[in-house]
C-alpha cells in the first residue's frame, strides 16, 4: 500500500480545521495505525 503526500493546500488547511475546531489533535498510535492499515490490505 502506497501512501500519498499531501498537496501543499491540504498542508495549510489542516492548521485551519484545527483552529476552526473541526478537527482535534490527538497522539499518534503506532499499533492502532499498523492494525488499520493492515485490515485495509487485507480487504483489497
Amino acid at each position: 500500500m502506497a501512501l500519498t503526500r499531501l498537496t501543499r493546500f491540504q498542508q495549510a488547511t489542516v492548521p485551519a480545521l484545527v483552529e476552526a475546531r473541526r478537527l482535534d489533535v490527538a497522539p499518534a498510535e503506532l499499533a492502532r495505525a499498523i492494525s488499520f492499515l493492515r485490515q485495509c490490505r487485507d480487504s483489497a
